[in-house]
């Protein structure tokens, strides 16, 4: 891009030093604080509204993308499931997804005003979109996060829920050996101490460094 639109030497470029940036672990809402981002959501048309609360509903039950899930149609939904259609979806696959309950009789008594099941929320743009959600965000007092924060919240309530990687990619569509890296990677530090915890569980066996020390007067 520099050599391109800057016109800057290429050998330039390629003598400078690589840096690695590490990107910032990236932030998840628990159910709880969804739901209080989700009840924090205005809008002047309160139909609008409506239609915003069941968007984003939506990708916090089941971690839908979300121009994915502004792509809904009506015909994308029965029998209490959502069918992402291959040409909506990243992968390029279709994914059907069973919902819960009160999701799918919440999508049900939504009113039918084309074939759009968002409607007037689909044809605006992801900025938008992005806006009501920040400022039900701000409103709600929970924790920064974006549209796509959605669907990293759900990806990580469901396999620590689970712990079950193929069935979580399955769900969210993400390519299994993807996830298998992804999940191992966003394990918190306090989850990997209880594996360690309990490995050395019972072996007392093991002398604690702190015993000899104690032993010979030293602390």
């Amino acid at each position: 891009y520099c050599v391109k639109r800057y016109g800057i030497d290429r050998n330039l470029l390629d003598s400078f030093d690589y840096v690695k940036v590490e990107t910032a672990e990236r932030p998840y809402w628990t159910m709880n604080q969804m739901y209080h981002i989700i009840e924090a959501v205005e809008h002047p048309d309160k139909a609008v509204e409506r239609l915003y609360k069941a968007y984003f509903w939506v990708m916090a039950t089941v971690g839908s993308r979300q121009q994915e899930t502004a792509d809904l149609r009506w015909d994308d939904f029965r029998d209490g499931c959502l069918t992402f259609r291959a040409e909506t979806t990243k992968s390029g696959e279709t994914r059907r997804v069973p919902l819960d309950w009160r999701i799918a009789d919440m999508l049900a008594r939504l009113p039918r005003d084309g074939a759009m099941m968002f409607g007037a929320v689909s044809t605006v743009t992801q900025a938008a979109r992005y806006a009501v959600l920040r400022k039900a965000v701000t409103k709600s007092g929970m924790p920064f996060g974006s549209l796509h924060t959605f669907r990293h919240s759900v990806s990580m309530l469901m396999y620590k829920s689970t712990n079950d990687i193929k069935a979580t990619a399955q769900l969210l569509g993400h390519k299994e050996m993807t996830a298998l890296k992804y999940y191992q990677a966003s394990r918190q530090a306090d989850e990997l101490r209880q594996v360690v915890d309990k490995v050395y569980e019972g072996e007392n066996i093991i002398p604690s460094p702190m015993d000899r020390l104690i032993d010979e007067g030293l602390i």
